[in-house]
């Protein structure tokens, strides 16, 4: 699949989510530095408005930062730049990092608490940008994920 039609994709399955509400942003029971910066950059901005925006986020701001709500609601933000700035590595290993399922041995309920909000449609959009990064970069995408966290993605979002 072509880099435009992956982002048509991941546009259409995320264009119904809903704002998550000033106050479900960040969680506040984790209010630092880091996430006050992440809450700055996101506050009151639709994830469309920031497609061309993300490589320029301040140091700090991070995907993990953010409540399941809000997660998947920018999430679209950052696939769609990682796929428009596929040189960019910050935008890519963070992006990548938070499709990441944790090992079993580490059973992460931030990364299913966020998994869980996603609709069939959107899961399939992200199956087809995680194959769109091993295909066309396997390099950079065993670079950005390490090999180890490699099968647990293609097990995660590319099984049958």
């Amino acid at each position: 699949m072509e880099p435009l039609q992956i982002i048509e994709q991941i546009k259409h399955a995320f264009a119904s989510v809903l704002y998550p509400g000033d106050d479900n942003i960040v969680p506040k029971t984790q209010y630092d530095d880091e996430t006050q910066i992440t809450e700055a950059e996101l506050l009151g901005k639709r994830w469309n408005e920031l497609t061309l925006l993300v490589e320029d986020f301040s140091y700090g701001f991070s995907l993990s930062f953010l409540t399941p709500m809000a997660y998947h609601y920018y999430l679209p933000a950052f696939l769609i730049s990682s796929v428009e700035l596929e040189e960019d590595a910050n935008i890519v290993s963070e992006t990548i990092w938070s499709l990441t399922p944790p090992e079993e041995s580490n059973n992460n309920g931030v990364f299913y608490s966020r998994m869980v909000l996603l609709t069939p449609e959107q899961h399939s959009a992200i199956a087809v940008f995680v194959g769109f990064f091993i295909e066309n970069n396997p390099q950079k995408f065993r670079l950005k994920s390490g090999m180890r966290n490699l099968e647990r993605i293609k097990n995660f979002w590319l099984k049958n």
